[in-house]
């Protein structure tokens, strides 16, 4: 795996994560939103961690056998489902007065870093 690359991917990791906990914190201290998300440090840390490990394994996979990008992307995507659910099944248990905020910021973090992900994976198979 080149390792520019994964800098490159982990660094654009924590910048949408920094932006979007700069977004965070900037809803609240402008009370402009009713509750913001009592996890949202938690679903950040989770959600870049969860990213970057995805991104390593699949270069590392890759590296051996190209043909199992596929596969290995797949699995990724059902196993990052499956931890989502769990994740999610215990914020709901932890704070149930702030589900709702929790579980929509949960499912736009989801929706920001698989985007992320996708993109940085469809620009580099089309470059190689």
């Amino acid at each position: 795996m080149s390792s520019k690359r994964f800098l490159f991917f982990t660094g654009m990791t924590l910048l949408l994560a920094l932006l979007i906990g700069i977004t965070v914190r900037l809803l609240e201290v402008y009370s402009l939103v009713d509750r913001a998300p009592s996890y949202w440090m938690e679903i950040l840390l989770f959600f870049a961690l969860i990213t970057v490990l995805v991104y390593f394994v699949l270069h590392k996979i890759t590296l051996i056998d190209p043909t199992e990008f596929v596969r290995t992307f797949l699995m990724s995507v059902v196993l990052k489902i499956i931890l989502s659910g769990v994740a999610i099944v215990i914020l709901l248990k932890l704070d149930p007065a702030g589900a709702n905020s929790n579980a929509v910021f949960y499912l736009g973090c989801y929706g920001a870093f698989t985007a992320l992900e996708v993109v940085v994976l469809y620009k580099q198979k089309n470059t190689e």
